[in-house]
């Protein structure tokens, strides 16, 4: 998630998107995974994810690097794509974690999670489309993000596994989802709310991040 919400926090500063709250963000995001990636060093040292964790690092050394240069639409593009690299990288290692799980419940706390990282990518796109960053392939990007989270939002709500209380924080989730893509038609017909869309995808953020501590209590 944080290597989605680093990059949207730099279209946000170079768009003029809440730029006060988007660096103060970027500066946080960036120290909590720092401290992350570390804590999962000292996790790897006697675990067989240890090679997909030492990856994360590679990648991660070049783009905390880029990510706090002055934001600039020419270095975009090479943002984003630095984004999904980490991004990638860092899927592998949850994955081998939440495989060596053997509870049913972690392939729930595993979408929930990858919702949470949706919701930054998403903005992410969305930002960069209003800041008319050169890249062929955001829209169609931004549109998948947007389909994958349908779709994840959907395979929650329908799990047998949900108490009543992750089932009404779902409800909320999808209730806010369906007001967010309205701002996304909007922009089908060249009018973007981009303040709208920062606060709507946060608020979602903060509830599907909720949602995953909630899994997270049911498998314990």
């Amino acid at each position: 998630m944080l290597s989605q919400r680093m990059a949207k926090d730099y279209m946000a500063i170079g768009a003029g998107i809440r730029p006060d709250e988007a660096m103060k963000d970027l500066d946080e995001s960036i120290a909590t995974f720092e401290a992350r990636y570390q804590s999962l060093m000292e996790y790897s040292e006697n675990n067989a994810a240890g090679k997909s964790i030492q990856a994360i690092g590679n990648v991660w050394e070049h783009y905390r690097s880029a990510i706090i240069t002055p934001p600039n639409q020419a270095n975009a593009t090479a943002i984003i794509q630095e984004s999904e690299e980490l991004l990638v990288i860092c899927d592998k290692a949850v994955a081998t974690i939440a495989r060596q799980s053997n509870s049913p419940i972690a392939h729930l706390i595993e979408v929930s999670e990858h919702g949470t990282t949706l919701t930054q990518k998403i903005a992410k796109y969305y930002f960069a489309l209003y800041w008319n960053v050169d890249g062929k392939n955001l829209k169609q990007d931004f549109d998948q993000s947007v389909k994958e989270f349908d779709d994840s939002l959907n395979s929650l709500t329908d799990s047998n596994a949900n108490t009543s209380e992750i089932s009404t924080a779902l409800a909320k989730v999808k209730s806010q989802w369906k007001f967010s893509n309205s701002g996304f038609k909007l922009d089908e017909q060249g009018h973007f709310v981009p303040t709208v869309i920062s606060v709507t995808s946060e608020s979602i953020f903060n509830k599907m991040s909720a949602v995953a501590i909630m899994y997270e209590q049911l498998a314990d």
